[in-house]
């Protein structure tokens, strides 16, 4: 819906000002006020569909003085916690708001944005498999997003190192009311394999171009290749003797 009225404002630039004003300073609300978290994922939704106009109508300058109010906002989000889970659809919608103000605002090679970014995604990686399907949705939208702006950096690179090192675990300790269940059995599971391919499977179908696409595809198969380098896979064999059958030790 937003993206629409964007679209529709910058057709008209000179007809809409008082419109898109009026809309902008509803979304920054939600970077200074203590709003709902309902009314704050709104706002960053409007925001985010809003980075490709702020340029048009308020000049290039615009976008880094709301960057600098993201990025404040962003570090008291994510230093919020309800008892040992952050708000995660509202991890969600930023993050997706900040991968289109990065993308727009062509400061992919800053340090300070990338790590910052990195962490966002690393968070919502973490947190994909207590989630409930909405908050999935909305966390394949997030790193959808921050494809589409890093698509040309080592980001997404440090990004997919920690997802597929997720993908290839087991949990070990499952929180009450958290057990996850094996999608044909169904039943209880302890790899993380069936839930992140949910994930990858997700962020593929969403991402638009197919040039973006293998690009992903690419940055994941090189990460699975680096992870399986790293790992130990000789066995040692014992021979069969009267007292013990041959074995396999990986």
């Amino acid at each position: 819906m937003f993206a629409i009225i964007a679209d529709g404002f910058a057709a008209d630039v000179p007809k809409h000002k008082k419109q898109f004003n009026r809309f902008l300073k509803e979304f920054l609300t939600c970077l200074t006020d203590k709003l709902s978290d309902d009314k704050a994922s709104i706002a960053l939704a409007g925001l985010g569909n809003f980075a490709a106009i702020v340029p048009v109508f308020m000049g290039a300058d615009a976008l880094p003085k709301i960057h600098a109010r993201l990025i404040k906002y962003g570090d008291d989000l994510v230093a919020i916690r309800e008892g040992i889970k952050l708000k995660w659809m509202l991890l969600c919608r930023y993050t997706t708001c900040y991968g289109r103000f990065v993308q727009k605002m062509q400061c992919q090679s800053d340090i300070v944005v990338q790590n910052f970014s990195v962490e966002l995604v690393c968070r919502l990686l973490d947190a994909y498999p207590s989630s409930a399907i909405y908050v999935k949705y909305q966390a394949e939208l997030a790193i959808v997003s921050m494809a589409d702006a890093f698509s040309s950096t080592d980001v997404m690179k440090r990004i997919l190192q920690h997802g597929m090192v997720l993908t290839v675990s087991n949990r070990i300790d499952t929180p009450d009311g958290d057990t996850l269940y094996h999608p044909d059995t169904g039943l209880p599971e302890s790899r993380l394999l069936f839930e992140y391919e949910g994930l990858w499977r997700g962020c593929l179908k969403r991402m638009q171009g197919e040039e973006l696409e293998q690009a992903m595809v690419n940055a994941m198969a090189d990460t699975m290749l680096t992870i399986l380098q790293r790992l130990d896979l000789r066995y040692q064999l014992e021979a069969d003797t009267a007292e013990s059958s041959t074995q396999y030790t990986v």
